[in-house]
């Protein structure tokens, strides 16, 4: 190897060329420094820090600090964080503090300068050569542990799909039977918030689903708009699910689709089952726009539950215009559902 290397370089200088190096970077994960000793790993606590190290060797360069941005898979978008720190011998480390829920992608830049044919460069007034590299790497921040976050086993945690419905009302307009209605509604791995897509499904995080497709959905509603709702499982053994104060969940629907959502609480009081969600000042309920394409967070703060009533479930509630649909499949996701307190 070495004798190639060296017939590499009488060769460019031969040609009048300028080798150009470039830095190696190693070692570049995610970890923890609980223990005091960096111990890698890809998932974290929620809330907890997530520290960052990655080896340098110069290489015949002049090297800058490497700099950290944080986005969502796959691609982005990142937004600057930090400049790691040297800890000597070429490597560098850093921590970011309390990182939110879901799944994130790390970008690292290193910014450099070829000290091969500096002095040439310098002498005609060129620009010295360099560049930069750059390199991702992903990690996961897990959900607390009352939330429904989907990231544990294939299947939609207890939760369920009831049908088509007419606006706030209990009449069926789902126009395709149960046979081809219930598969819409499943787990899919390795689409999960804030993500849109790129997350390995080996990992085991996902989301659920329910798709969209005029084969099933009415071309018309007397209410004029069609709706759904995505059901926990019975809550009322869950002491993390009571005594709340609201509910948050994340949802995204296909790009051209216009749909709405709402969260919803139910509750048992005085031996009556009632449905609480956002309602505004004159008390009409608040909806959630979903930008197609983007999730988005449903949100249910500050609900005035009655004292001493006992939560049975929670609801994701999604209303959608008649004739909006294609007979293509696309799917409206869920994810991240969690109490408030």
């Amino acid at each position: 190897m070495r004798w190639i290397i060296a017939a590499a370089v009488l060769l460019a200088f031969a040609l009048g060329l300028t080798l150009v190096a470039k830095p190696t970077l190693s070692d570049f994960e995610t970890g923890s420094l609980a223990t005091g000793a960096f111990q890698p790993q890809t998932s974290f606590a929620e809330g907890a820090p997530v520290s960052v190290r990655v080896r340098v060797r110069a290489n015949s360069t002049r090297v800058t600090t490497p700099k950290l941005a944080l986005g969502t898979p796959p691609n982005g978008p990142f937004q600057p964080t930090v400049d790691m720190t040297s800890m000597g011998s070429g490597l560098y480390q850093a921590t970011l503090p309390q990182q939110p829920y879901g799944a994130h992608q790390l970008q690292l830049t290193l910014s450099y300068m070829s000290l091969t044919g500096l002095e040439q460069a310098l002498s005609s007034g060129e620009r010295p050569p360099g560049g930069s590299e750059t390199r991702t790497r992903p990690f996961f921040v897990e959900a607390a542990p009352a939330c429904f976050a989907f990231d544990t086993t294939p299947d939609p945690a207890g939760w369920t799909f009831e049908g088509i419905f007419n606006g706030d009302t209990t009449t069926h307009v789902e126009t395709c039977p149960a046979t081809t209605l219930a598969p819409l509604f499943s787990w899919q791995a390795g689409f999960t918030f804030p993500a849109l897509g790129g997350v390995s499904p080996a990992e085991g995080h996902g989301s659920i689903q329910f798709g969209v497709a005029g084969a099933c959905y009415p071309g018309n509603a007397p209410s004029g708009f069609w709706r759904i709702d995505l059901v926990s499982p019975n809550l009322e053994t869950r002491a993390d699910w009571q005594g709340i104060t609201g509910l948050t969940a994340r949802a995204i629907s296909p790009t051209f689709i216009p749909m709405q959502a709402q969260a919803i609480i139910t509750v048992r009081d005085a031996g009556q089952t009632r449905l609480f969600r956002a309602e505004n000042a004159a008390g009409a309920p608040v909806f959630s726009p979903l930008t197609g394409g983007a999730w988005t967070e449903v949100l249910f703060a500050n609900a005035a539950l009655p004292a001493g009533s006992t939560v049975l479930n929670v609801r994701v509630r999604m209303f959608g215009a008649p004739g909006t649909l294609t007979t293509e499949v696309l799917s409206t996701r869920v994810d991240g559902v969690c109490p408030i307190r």
